[in-house]
């Protein structure tokens, strides 16, 4: 459980919680801030990470002895043996189609079955290297993929943890020598160096430090957070960069579980220069890449002389009927995965007969949950579970915001420009109509009024003039590069069914016991704002990968479940 004093470094001191009671909002006073999670995948073994491996792998280190632990030298003290391995492994595969035509394999697999020296081989080549795109690096590059992902499937399939353990060993000296697979952080920080970029990433562990950072000009830095998400899966899947150019092509070796969160902006324009430093990074440009499973979710609060506030119940449920009425036309805005995706669903209308509101924010939400949700999770295209007030938790402070999360993976900040002007005018509208309408405690009579109110001005004028105020053009005209890349993704990935989607996987009886003691805990992870609250008790995805993970382990602990999921961003 996460105590207050373990949330109070972590939480971003410039958005100060308030009581809003006492306020009536407008929209003349309320600001939007915005946060934005950057999920996305990175290519695993690059060109020059490969140059740089097979320096050092062939020189044993001897130029970085300082970063050398005694599990390196004992992989890298004797090349003949290490390549031996690699070579069994692969013999031992099923599938070796991925590198029968490998040029590096055929070569080290006539060296290994001669029963000769590797050294001679590989200095020969070194010699040879004249260029980070030389055939032999880019073979060397796929070679090393191969191995990785080999590798990877050996440790899935063996039982026994020193087995596991000498595996993974090898999986360090390929990812050079950059300590445990899974830390992703050290791993993207050892092949991707931006020590000379202008992005600094923060350490997982010091949440502090990014929360209280504020560059001293956004023009010139972009300050990210780092971290895991169970979802970001791109293996054997079509990758591409963004939709203005669609261009695609079939990559499975990547680095998986990306997330990049960044601190928060004042305005859509902030963001936009911002994230514009991030994208033209010569490292991002050519190495990030986006799938069917990577996102960009929005985070916005709500501020009133910059403290952030639990916006009037009536604002929220006003720009819920306003998603729920135009969603079907949002969704055509975005990748046609977005639209049967298990993260980011639809809104459902479920006429109830209790649809009064009581004094109680919570309570209101609720129902809201309840007719327009049908649950309480946060896998809808617009997230309204970290309004919640918890009150068992007084002392967990943290700022409220609303999440949409219908956005596709892409690295084009005119992209998410426009995305983040489309929420900003749905919440104004929303906070107008909220202002003028007449508020009844019944939420079946006030959306009456609110639809009476757009099929009166015309849904149609309201969609491309309000909701799309200034963006029209870039979302809908088939002259716009968005729209004519849109099409074209869209027809790619219609026939590749690589839809989001959630399987079921029953529990072994000290797992199940261990999840249902999680049941009724309130659970949270890090957006750009602090810690977000998304819900009581693991929803069945988080579920599934839990089983999945150790369904091998007899003496799996409530320790040993909760680490694991503080691995990926899930406290509780």
């Amino acid at each position: 459980m996460i105590t207050s004093s373990r949330f109070h470094p972590y939480y971003n001191k410039n958005h100060k919680t308030i009581d809003t009671t006492t306020l009536t909002p407008t929209s003349s006073n309320i600001k939007l801030h915005f946060g934005v999670e950057i999920e996305c995948v990175f290519e695993l073994i690059d060109v020059f990470t490969s140059y740089i491996f097979l320096i050092d792998f062939y020189t044993q280190f001897n130029d970085y002895s300082s970063d050398i632990t005694n599990e390196h030298i004992d992989i890298q003290s004797n090349l003949n043996n290490a390549i031996n391995k690699f070579i069994e492994l692969i013999n031992d595969d099923e599938d070796e189609n991925d590198i029968s035509q490998n040029q590096i394999y055929n070569d080290l697999l006539d060296i290994y079955q001669d029963n000769k020296n590797y050294n001679d081989y590989f200095l020969e080549k070194l010699d040879l290297i004249t260029s980070h795109h030389s055939q032999f690096l880019l073979d060397f590059k796929e070679f090393l993929n191969i191995l990785i992902s080999i590798i990877i499937n050996k440790i899935n399939l063996i039982d026994d943890i020193d087995d596991k353990n000498e595996y993974r060993k090898i999986i360090k000296t390929l990812l050079i020598g950059s300590g445990d697979f899974f830390d992703l952080f050290i791993n993207f920080s050892k092949r991707f160096d931006l020590t000379h970029s202008k992005i600094k990433i923060f350490e997982p562990t010091n949440f502090s430090d990014f929360y209280n950072s504020n560059p001293s000009s956004y023009l010139d830095n972009i300050h990210l957070l780092l971290l895991s998400d169970l979802s970001v899966n791109c293996d054997d899947k079509i990758i591409y960069k963004n939709i203005v150019f669609s261009d695609v092509l079939h990559y499975k070796y990547l680095l998986n579980n990306c997330e990049f969160l960044t601190q928060v902006f004042k305005t859509t324009s902030e963001l936009k220069t911002t994230l514009t430093t991030f994208f033209d990074d010569p490292i991002i440009k050519n190495y990030l890449f986006n799938c069917s499973n990577t996102s960009q979710h929005i985070h916005i609060s709500f501020n009133i002389d910059d403290n952030n506030i639990q916006p009037d119940i009536y604002i929220i449920l006003a720009i819920v009927f306003i998603c729920h009425h135009f969603q079907n036309d949002i969704f055509k805005l975005f990748l046609i995965t977005r639209s049967d995706n298990s993260f980011c669903k639809k809104l459902n209308f479920n006429i109830n007969d209790y649809a009064d509101f009581t004094d109680n924010y919570n309570d209101n939400l609720k129902l809201i949950m309840k007719m327009f949700f049908n649950d309480n999770d946060r896998y809808y295209w617009l997230n309204l579970v970290n309004l919640y007030s918890i009150d068992k938790y007084p002392n967990y402070i943290r700022p409220y915001t609303i999440e949409f999360r219908i956005k596709h993976g892409s690295s084009d900040p005119n992209e998410l420009y426009n995305v983040s002007k489309l929420y900003e005018n749905i919440i104004n509208y929303a906070i107008l109509l909220s202002s003028f309408i007449q508020k009844t405690n019944n939420i079946i009579s006030f959306h009456q009024a609110i639809s009476n109110h757009i099929i009166l001005n015309n849904p149609d004028y309201i969609f491309h003039n309000i909701i799309l105020k200034d963006i029209d053009y870039y979302f809908t005209d088939p002259s716009s590069d968005y729209v004519k890349g849109l099409n074209n993704l869209n027809s790619i990935l219609t026939t590749s069914s690589i839809y989001g989607g959630k399987s079921k996987i029953k529990s072994s009886k000290s797992l199940s016991d261990i999840i249902h003691k999680f049941h009724n805990k309130p659970i949270f992870k890090i957006n750009s704002f602090g810690f977000q609250f998304i819900g009581y008790g693991l929803d069945s995805f988080i579920i599934e990968k839990i089983i999945d993970n150790f369904k091998d382990n007899i003496k799996i602990t409530s320790n040993d479940v909760k680490k694991y999921l503080q691995s990926y961003n899930i406290y509780i």
